[in-house]
Formats: C-alpha cells, structure tokens, sequence
C-alpha cells in the first residue's frame, strides 16, 4: 500500500475505537518500532500503514544459524527493552512479544505487531507470562516476562543467560524489573555488538522448516487472526536466453533460476521461477529443482539441502506458495536484465 506522501508500507486494518493507540504509536519514533506513515479511515476503522521492515524473524534466524552470542543477545535486549519503555511510557502494551515478531534488521532488531492485537492477544505459545497463561490481561510485566522468555529462547536456554535474566522471569508480576530497568541490565552480557544475518538461501530453507506457533487470544473463542506475513525484497538477473537468477538482500527466499520469456515480461519470469521453485519443494521433487535452478549455484545447493530436511524430518507442506507484490526493472540490456522483486510466501500448513 502507498501513503500519502508516496511512501510504500504495509496496511494493518484496525477496529474503530483506537484512534488514541495509534495516535500515541505514530508519535513515538523509536528506531526499534516499525514507523507508522499514514491512517486511512474505513467505515468501521482504520488502515494503519506501517513503514515496511525488511528483515528475518528471530524465529527463522535462530533456526537457520543455531543460537545467539551473549553480545548479540545484548543488542536484541536492550533494544527492545527500551522500545517496550517507551510503549509503556505512554501506557501502551504490545502483549505478544515473541521470536516470530521480532524482525532482525541490517541495523538492528525491530519488534512487530504494535497495533494489531488491540490488547485480544495475548501471545504465542510458550511465551506468554504465567499470570496472562491462566486467563489475566496482557500488562507491561507480562511483556517484559515475554521478552525475556525471548532471549532466553535465543539464547538456547543458556544458564549463564537466564542468571543475568533474574528476576525478569518471576512468576510473580511485581518481582519483575520495569523495561526501562530492564533495558540496563543487558549490559550483563557484554557490549551489546551486531546481529549476524545468513545467506538468503539459508534464511529460505529455515523460513520452511521453522514452525509456527499459534497465537493465543483473549477473550476464549475469539477468532484468530491470521498470522502477519513477512515481505522480502530481491534482486533478480534475468536473461533472454532462458534462465533468471534471485540474488536475494539477505531477508528472504533466494531460489536462483527459471525459464523466462524474456526480459520484456520481467515479472511474469520472476513468477514463473518462484512458482516452480515453490511446487518442487511441496512435492519435494529433487529433479524439477535443478530444472528451475541454474546449475552449480549456492541457491541450488541450500533448496536440496532443504528438501533432504524436509524428507527427513518428514514435513509436507500444504498451501505453500510465493506471491510476486512487484517487480521493477532496474538495469536493462539487449538479452539480460536486473530487476527488484518485492515478494511474499503465503500462510502455509506444515
């Protein structure tokens, strides 16, 4: 979607009622909150735009790289404390702080789902405060209990990790430390230092294998929203004589090529390659890759070693696709092209 002014976003659609929460978001301007850059009013609420994040979920960078340093682990911490500071300065709670909405930038972590759950959710799966597990509201402790759950999680439940926790993990709402406390203790650690972020293949084939967790709600019986989906920009070569490779920025899929019909039709080759890339790996079919992967590349290598996991662990995929948002020329010659393709995978059945 397009604001206003012409900046591109992603539209969360947001029941009336919460005019303040948005207004009170929109003022924050914290680097680890994704920028909210227009409001469209509907008949029965709100499209909120929010600046686009581009970026692996923790959950998928823990799966494709194994745990995080301790000096890593600083950086997500204290960045998200501060930010959950400042939400709960102006009596704003997230209430599903989780590995699956804690996107890992180039320039640092990003928490998501600011605006969405309207204080219904009340987190994923095993990471939801005790107090909220059993039926109690979602609350600044609770989230401070549910980033710290995070951390530890990233941390692979390291002890050194959960002693400099302490308290942030009580059962108890009043032991634990407020977020900005808890933002100081990250230091804990060591110097907080950058994230390291795989290869996009890699990101690709953990992106598949991570499992999903399910969100809780509140009140019981409420209906589920559908889980957020994750938009990824890539950089495609395409060339006139047949093939075109995905030279992924680091944050998403990264299949490599497929017969095109030229560079003149840029965005149908671009869906013709993920489409295929996507029905191989569904029907974990080894022979249709390397038939829409360009031979001895790092993209075919990392999709089959995606699929022996997949056979391996024994994971079918149902509903698993990709879905081309735009494609634009960026380099043009006689028989080649480069192009920028924004791209989102579909909510998928593992």
């Amino acid at each position: 979607m397009v604001a206003e002014d012409g900046r591109s976003g992603v539209a969360v659609v947001v029941e009336r009622g919460l005019e303040m929460r948005v207004r009170s978001l929109r003022d924050l301007g914290h680097p680890a909150l994704p920028a909210i850059v227009d409001v469209v009013r509907l008949d029965d609420g709100a499209a909120v735009i929010l600046e686009p994040v581009a970026g692996p979920s923790l959950a998928t960078l823990v799966q494709a790289r194994g745990r995080l340093a301790p000096r890593e682990l600083a950086t997500l911490w204290q960045s998200l404390a501060d930010a959950l500071a400042a939400m709960h300065q102006r009596d704003l709670t997230h209430g599903d702080v989780s590995p699956g909405n804690i996107v890992v930038t180039a320039s640092g972590p990003v928490l998501l789902d600011i605006v969405g759950h309207a204080g219904r959710e009340s987190g994923y799966r095993g990471h939801v405060a005790p107090e909220v597990a059993v039926g109690g509201a979602p609350s600044p402790a609770a989230d401070v209990w549910a980033l710290a759950r995070a951390i530890s999680w990233a941390s692979d439940d390291d002890p050194a990790v959960a002693r400099a926790l302490g308290s942030a993990l009580a059962d108890t709402p009043a032991l634990r430390p407020t977020a900005r406390a808890f933002a100081t203790w990250a230091y804990l650690l060591g110097e907080p230092g950058p994230i390291s972020i795989p290869d996009g293949a890699t990101l690709a084939g953990a992106q598949v294998r991570a499992g999903v967790s399910e969100t809780v709600l509140l009140p019981p019986g409420a209906p589920r929203r559908r889980p957020g989906w994750v938009v990824w920009a890539a950089v495609a070569a395409i060339a006139a004589a047949g093939v075109i490779s995905l030279l992924d920025d680091g944050g998403g899929p990264a299949p490599a090529s497929s017969p095109a019909a030229g560079v003149a039709d840029a965005g149908a080759a671009v869906e013709d390659l993920l489409h295929r890339r996507d029905a191989a790996l569904a029907e974990h079919d080894a022979g249709a890759l390397h038939a829409v992967h360009l031979a001895d590349s790092a993209a075919l290598s990392a999709d089959l070693d995606l699929l022996v996991a997949l056979q391996e662990e024994w994971i079918e995929l149902e509903g698993f696709g990709t879905d081309v948002l735009g494609v634009k020329v960026l380099t043009q010659a006689d028989e080649a092209a480069i192009v920028e393709a924004t791209i989102v995978q579909r909510e998928h059945a593992r």
